[in-house]
């Protein structure tokens, strides 16, 4: 009877542990699987529609007027898709339409962008076109000096008519994005910046075999020696017409120059590393700033 007793305390001490193993086992996948949370596409991303925060699933969005209201704002994608790398990373980004409604007879169109992030897609604020227009088309400007423009066309209603009147009206608005906002901003002629800014810093070294804090060794000029070469790449202007960038002493720098796609090098680069950092392909845009670094390894040890 007692070795019984013993043999189903044993049993059921068994069973405990298992469970606790099982639980345990739960929890690190879990844990796991929200580290390795799926990335989401741009029609599952947030934006920012009128002061009003909006999170996508697959392309809409419900939300209640009011708190338990039977009313909702309802946002969907539409379409219209354009792509461009709006915050000059090397990944694709993405504009289109949305559309909301808010419980009246009211189809309000909006433009938003979504840029391409290593976690997913960020969303931006949206741009507001009109209530119950016809999109017709979306794509980037064709203009070489706007080439980070988005180009929305689309039919509206002569003023004062009716939205009982079908659109008619044909409309072209010009949007450029500001990818440090996430906003867009309507381009009016005569008030283009057709420039960006390049700032960064040039490091080299080492200058000598046993480098020390606070003591320099090497030439005193061996930033202000250099300069920063960007060479375009077509659009528009001739290859050899190059721009020049002056290396602060520090290595820094700061430049305004034509938006555009440039290859980039530095003089008198003779270093072991320089066949390494260069050159680089990096592309301007109008009205943003593209941050360089150019690290140059000198194999000197």
């Amino acid at each position: 009877m007692l070795m019984n007793k013993t043999l189903l305390i044993i049993l059921i001490a068994l069973v405990v542990v298992a469970g606790g193993f099982s639980v345990f086992n739960g929890y690190i996948y879990n844990e796991k699987r929200g580290e390795q949370a799926p990335i989401l596409g741009f029609e599952d991303a947030v934006y920012d529609i009128d002061g009003r925060i909006v999170r996508l699933a697959g392309g809409v969005s419900e939300i209640d007027i009011t708190p338990g209201s039977a009313l909702k704002i309802i946002t969907r994608y539409f379409g219209n898709e354009v792509r461009y790398d709006f915050n000059n990373d090397g990944r694709e980004d993405v504009a289109f339409l949305l559309t909301q409604e808010a419980g009246g007879s009211g189809t309000f169109y909006y433009v938003v962008a979504a840029l391409n992030m290593e976690g997913g897609y960020a969303g931006s604020q949206g741009f507001f076109l009109g209530d119950r227009i016809a999109p017709q088309t979306t794509g980037m400007s064709q203009d070489p000096g706007q080439g980070n423009v988005v180009v929305v066309n689309y039919a509206d209603r002569a003023e004062g008519e009716s939205f009982s009147v079908s659109p008619s009206v044909g409309k072209s608005v010009r949007l450029i994005f500001n990818s440090e906002t996430k906003q867009f901003n309507e381009v009016v002629d005569g008030d283009f910046e057709t420039s960006g800014i390049v700032k960064g810093s040039v490091s080299i070294g080492p200058l000598c075999p046993v480098e020390r804090e606070g003591f320099s060794c090497g030439p005193d000029d061996v930033y202000l020696s250099r300069t920063i070469v960007m060479t375009p790449k077509g659009g528009g202007r001739p290859v050899d017409a190059h721009f020049y960038i002056q290396l602060n002493a520090d290595g820094t720098f700061e430049e305004r120059i034509p938006e555009g796609e440039y290859e980039v090098t530095l003089t008198d680069c003779g270093f072991m590393g320089c066949q390494y950092e260069l050159p680089k392909t990096v592309r301007v845009l109008a009205n943003q700033t593209l941050l360089l670094t150019i690290d140059i390894d000198t194999g000197i040890r």
